[in-house]
């Protein structure tokens, strides 16, 4: 492939370089940015949540390493970057960031959850167990409108909106069914409440239900019922904003108060 002495190690050493899967991860990561920057003759640098400014390979290793992580979980993990320009000169751009989990996603015969299919229908919502042993299913959520939060423990965009989902819950009380439901298992959820608070009904071990029947694989997703079960809107997580320091923080989700409002007054 390579013509000369000198062309043909460096591809040798490509070949070999390559063979590692995680340098595979971190060249093709690398390869985008570097592609981004080029097209438009910038170099591409992203901010934290924290405010501090990082370059491509600073924000390409937690990213990787996030995936490894995940991947305990999951063997098909991947993360989506969903940037948001904030600056830009001569010779560079600056973007904040945040990721989106897909579970699954790397399978050849994986799906994806098309909130479409389900909007203005009755949500297919088969009896589960919660933590606290209560059955739940479709029919007995009907009578007032629901929130159903689909999360994961090690999802951060999860965590990061769950006190504003605890604001929605002591709001609303009884006159709203609040529902948390995660493939974790039960093991895995009870230890992470005890961490962290978070006051909605909580059913765990639903794998089944979220991956192969909803063919959920990005979260947070958060659909809202009607008190007929039906689907009115679905939302993926709280969306992130600037604050008047200049940093990415999780908004305020007065979206799903109107959200909740709507569905109460219906």
């Amino acid at each position: 492939v390579v013509g000369n002495g000198a062309g043909q190690k460096i591809y040798r050493v490509i070949l070999t370089t390559f063979k590692n899967r995680h340098m595979r991860q971190l060249f093709i990561c690398l390869l985008f940015f570097a592609c981004y920057s080029i097209s438009f003759g910038q170099k591409s640098y992203f901010k934290t949540n924290e405010g501090t400014i990082i370059d491509s390979v600073t924000y390409v290793k937690p990213r990787n390493s996030k995936i490894e992580k995940l991947k305990t979980i999951d063997k098909q993990v991947a993360i989506q970057d969903n940037l948001k320009e904030i600056y830009r000169n001569s010779d560079s751009i600056i973007f904040t960031y945040h990721w989106d989990i897909r579970i699954g996603a790397g399978s050849e015969n994986s799906k994806s959850f098309h909130p479409d299919k389900y909007l203005r229908k009755e949500l297919p919502f088969p009896i589960h167990q919660t933590l606290n042993g209560d059955n739940v299913d479709i029919s007995s959520l009907k009578g007032k409108p629901t929130l159903i939060n689909f999360w994961f423990t090690s999802c951060a965009p999860c965590i990061d909106e769950m006190p504003i989902l605890n604001r929605l819950k002591d709001k609303y009380g009884d006159s709203v069914n609040f529902i948390a439901i995660t493939f974790d298992s039960k093991e895995k959820v009870s230890k992470f409440l005890k961490k962290y608070n978070y006051a909605f009904n909580q059913i765990a071990g639903a794998k089944q239900y979220i991956q192969k029947d909803l063919e959920m694989r990005s979260f947070p997703v958060n659909i809202f019922l009607d008190k007929n079960g039906v689907a009115q809107f679905i939302q993926n997580g709280i969306p992130y904003q600037l604050n008047e320091k200049k940093k990415l923080v999780i908004g305020d989700g007065k979206e799903f108060d109107q959200q909740i409002d709507t569905l109460l007054k219906m």
